[in-house]
């Protein structure tokens, strides 16, 4: 159950949700509207992020290099550092409130019902001049130009992501907004001032505003 306001009126709805068709576009906006981010550096065994999360992390790979030393508050040991390489799927924001819907919270499901993404607006690539005068100029030379190459990978492992918007009157379909009684704000206004903190918490939790 929700409370929205709307224009000078406080509606209640019940809202029903068909959760299996959601899940499913759940997974299609992951896999074909998620951000790809490749990574590729050292990274020692007890930092490896969860590569068994196959939405999260693709294409990965990892190649031991050597053991090293790891010293710690708890005392030193040896550890594994490897090479890694991976793409990530950054998810798009609509997933937070998809997920939040799937597990009966509707606070935010007008923001669902109302998504739309914005278009990401096109970073230029500058031509860098490279003074390599002196070492230092060196390395930020270099680290200048291993961002240009990882942004120009990303950009060619997204070339064909799709936008969410593509996918939200799917969403909207899952989604159904039963009307079951509506209230003036005066009328509602007179009920909050009247009721207690514990009861006010409680609404305000559970109102979404529509303008």
């Amino acid at each position: 159950m929700i409370y929205v306001k709307e224009n000078n009126l406080i509606k209640k709805y019940d809202v029903q949700v068909n959760k299996d068709e959601l899940e499913r576009l759940k997974y299609d906006i992951i896999i074909n509207c998620s951000y790809l981010k490749h990574f590729d550096g050292k990274v020692l065994e007890n930092n490896m992020p969860n590569y068994n999360d196959y939405l999260k992390y693709i294409n990965f790979n990892k190649e031991l290099i050597k053991q090293v030393e790891d010293r710690s508050f708890f005392g030193s040991g040896w550890n594994n550092l490897f090479h890694v390489t991976y793409d990530e799927r950054i998810f798009p924001e609509v997933i937070t409130l998809i997920n939040e819907v799937l597990n009966d919270n509707y606070n935010n499901v007008i923001k669902l019902l109302d998504y739309k993404e914005m278009k990401s607006k096109d970073n230029k690539k500058q031509t860098m001049n490279i003074d390599i005068s002196n070492i230092e100029d060196l390395k930020k030379s270099k680290q200048e130009i291993d961002k240009i190459i990882n942004e120009l990978y990303d950009d060619k492992l997204n070339e064909n992501r799709v936008s969410v918007n593509k996918y939200i009157n799917k969403i909207k379909k899952c989604i159904n907004l039963v009307l079951v009684d509506e209230l003036s704000m005066e009328d509602f206004n007179k009920t909050y001032s009247f009721v207690d903190d514990n009861i006010k918490e409680i609404l305000d939790s559970k109102l979404c505003i529509k303008m």
